[in-house]
């Protein structure tokens, strides 16, 4: 699953496909709806499981190469950034990840 056409927290970068930390706030947000909804004993929606789920849900940009998260699709190592928005996975996001990934 792929978010497209968003204005990433990079403000010089705007229409990008799959911004790293988008996805990466959307997946949070609907891991939070199926908590929420097994809480009050409601039956969560199917698709939000769906895409929710790590390896073949919502795209989280991931270069096994270099070990690094993009900052979206189409990003290249040395692109002027105005945001780095991707070390905010790990603080506010709290997205679990090696230790060497988050170095990079």
């Amino acid at each position: 699953f792929v978010i497209d056409h968003v204005m990433d927290p990079d403000e010089y970068h705007y229409k990008v496909n799959n911004s790293c930390f988008t996805n990466a706030a959307a997946r949070i947000n609907l891991l939070f709806a199926i908590e929420a909804s097994q809480k009050i004993g409601k039956i969560p929606d199917p698709r939000w499981v769906t895409v929710s789920q790590e390896k073949h849900g919502i795209k989280i940009p991931f270069d096994e190469k270099l070990r690094y998260h993009p900052e979206y699709d189409g990003y290249t190592q040395g692109t002027l950034i105005k945001q780095a928005s991707v070390v905010l996975l790990g603080y506010p996001l709290g997205v679990n990840m090696d230790a060497d990934v988050r170095k990079n």
